[in-house]
């Protein structure tokens, strides 16, 4: 145990006090409620983690522009000032139990499952047979068993600059929410071939605009979203 003397020790991230080092770590649970409220289920499920000593608690998948962007069924929201009540209370609990609170903010782009029912945002249309489809994200089994090998063909939607400068706001007005509902902190999810990603990648993003092309380019649209959500 000598190896983990400090994993119970009080930890910082930043300036928000841990009692100790122990995260749960963001992940796509499926329990909120059908239409993105945060309801029984998923109360109990982040409740019981703080009560277990936990010292961060990370609610994932919370859907910026819900139902635009959303990633699975029982998505958390918070694309509106309705969804706030839930999700403080969900805070409050935790805050009860002695743990922190954060939220991770979400919008699914080229991997969202909801294709059938919405375009989806994508930084440049993809190419008929290359790799920037779900396929390059998941095995062939777990496409299967997540229900999207059944999806009917997307409906892709290649991203304005107007529309980057919407998407901008609903990060920055979501984390504002998170905020008014008594989060500690939030997360931007940047990876799994989600919006920020499939910007970033050479393979999924060939724009030729301010969007594209360079590094600083392909970055703009996160590093927009951070400054704007510290702003």
């Amino acid at each position: 145990m000598a190896r983990f003397q400090n994993l119970l020790a009080p930890g910082r991230i930043g300036p928000m006090e841990l009692r100790n080092r122990v995260l749960l770590t963001a992940m796509g649970t499926g329990y909120a409620e059908a239409d993105g409220m945060c309801g029984e289920r998923i109360f109990a499920f982040n409740e019981s983690i703080a009560k277990g000593g936990t010292a961060l608690v990370t609610m994932g998948v919370v859907g910026v522009g819900y139902p635009l962007g959303n990633n699975m069924p029982n998505q958390p929201a918070i694309s509106h000032d309705r969804y706030i009540p839930g999700i403080r209370r969900i805070a409050d609990a935790i805050h009860a139990h002695g743990a922190k609170f954060a939220v991770q903010l979400h919008f699914g782009g080229l991997i969202a499952n909801a294709a059938a029912l919405q375009p989806v945002w994508c930084p440049s249309i993809p190419l008929p047979k290359g790799p920037d489809t779900l396929g390059a994200a998941y095995l062939p089994e777990e496409l299967e068993s997540a229900g999207f090998d059944k999806l009917p063909p997307y409906d892709f939607h290649e991203m304005t600059p107007d529309d980057a400068a919407a998407l901008v706001q609903m990060f920055a007005d979501g984390a504002q929410r998170a905020l008014e509902a008594g989060a500690d902190g939030v997360e931007i999810h940047a990876g799994h071939g989600y919006i920020f990603s499939s910007f970033l990648s050479r393979v999924t993003n060939r724009r030729t605009d301010d969007y594209g092309g360079s590094l600083e380019n392909r970055a703009r649209l996160l590093v927009d979203t951070m400054r704007a959500i510290r702003a």
